[in-house]
């Protein structure tokens, strides 16, 4: 599951974490900085709550959030391709996709689910995800007009919600909060034991 672009640490949740920029890569080959806070959060998760995780290891060549060359299909994308293989070996029924935000923006998180599209029905799992980041921060936005909402063809949101049919959702993080990164990850953690009793009961 491992190569030398990427990180797969298993857990026994039903829920994936993915990091695709916890390292330097390249969006239509134009070198972007590392949201590298994500990565720790991703694997805080998993260590610490069994979550699955999925984060980038070494400079990658592509954004596999962004490029097209990182398309809904596999093949082209060595991070897709390895988000879809646990994704179907692990039965994973929720994918969060982390991401930082420049500490210049004016909220504090983003949560995009394409306009609601790629929560596939579990309209709940968004106002239970938004209610416990507002016990960390105030500014929190639920698919804003203006980005950061998932929207865009080649998001692992859209990949994992239109390629496999399971609700995902992608968090931007404000980088001022990632200072801080263990609070974001404690409160993620009280959401993923919010869910755990909806999976036991087959709602996820």
């Amino acid at each position: 599951m491992n190569n030398t672009s990427h990180i797969y640490l298993p857990g026994r949740r039903k829920i994936l974490i993915t990091a695709p920029h916890a390292e330097e890569h390249k969006r239509d080959g134009q070198p972007k900085f590392a949201e590298p806070k994500t990565g720790l959060i991703a694997r805080y998760l998993s260590q610490k709550f069994n979550c699955h995780a999925l984060v980038t290891n070494g400079v990658q060549e592509h954004d596999p959030n962004y490029d097209i060359t990182c398309p809904l299909t596999l093949g082209d994308c060595p991070f897709k391709d390895a988000l879809s293989t646990v994704i179907e070996a692990s039965n994973i029924r929720l994918v969060i996709d982390l991401h930082q935000l420049h500490p210049s923006r004016p909220f504090d998180f983003v949560i995009g689910t394409n306009d609601g599209k790629s929560v596939v029905g579990h309209d709940f799992l968004v106002e239970t995800l938004r209610s416990r980041l507002l016990q960390l921060a105030d500014r929190v936005l639920v698919n804003p007009p203006f980005g950061y909402s998932a929207r865009h063809a080649a998001t692992i949101t859209r990949y994992v919600a239109e390629g496999h049919d399971i609700p995902a959702m992608q968090l931007e993080i404000n980088s001022q909060l990632t200072d801080e990164w263990e609070n974001v990850a404690r409160v993620l953690a009280r959401f993923v034991i919010d869910v755990a009793p909806m999976n036991r009961k087959g709602r996820l």
